[in-house]
């Protein structure tokens, strides 16, 4: 080998290099923003009541039936996992009510921490039929209603989810 083509693949390989430091670096600063540090100070701790709440909350399972009918099931992927959280508020409080874990073609009551969390009002739990998830879901966030919680970041979520992209409105995104 010439001393020029040495010259030119250690370039080459010093720019490769560059570049994925570069790339990690600004991954890993994006990671830590979606996860910020908090400052160590947290206000007291409501105490809760709910002694004289007069909710009656709805047949939750036949949410999960209609839930396990919904087409973005399929589309999960393999290793994901969603908790849809119904919850309403006595007092000022929010009492969360019943909680579901969607996996890909299951849904598992009481559902576990996962990658994505939507908390959504009670009221539109007995809404639910076969394929009209999304549609309450759209509707809870116009109202302020609903929300949605992302446990991993950004670059992981596309990644990993991407199979889901044509339900990202389901999602607050």
């Amino acid at each position: 080998m010439k001393k020029r083509d040495i010259i030119i693949i250690l370039i080459a390989l010093g720019l490769v290099i560059a570049a994925a430091a570069f790339f990690s670096y600004q991954f890993y600063l994006k990671e830590r923003d979606i996860h910020p540090q908090g400052t160590g100070v947290s206000a007291p701790a409501k105490v809760c009541d709910f002694t004289g709440d007069p909710f009656s909350p709805p047949d939750f399972k036949r949410v999960r039936q209609m839930m396990l009918k919904q087409p973005l099931l399929e589309k999960i992927p393999a290793n994901g996992n969603i908790r849809v959280q119904f919850y309403h508020y006595y007092n000022d409080c929010r009492k969360i009510d019943n909680s579901f874990r969607l996996e890909r073609g299951n849904v598992d009551e009481n559902g576990a921490e996962a990658d994505i969390e939507v908390l959504i009002a009670t009221a539109y739990a007995s809404r639910f039929t076969e394929s009209n998830m999304c549609d309450l879901i759209k509707e809870a966030q116009n109202k302020g209603e609903m929300s949605t919680l992302f446990t991993v970041g950004k670059t992981t979520l596309l990644l990993k989810y991407s199979s889901l992209l044509d339900y990202k409105e389901c999602f607050g995104l």
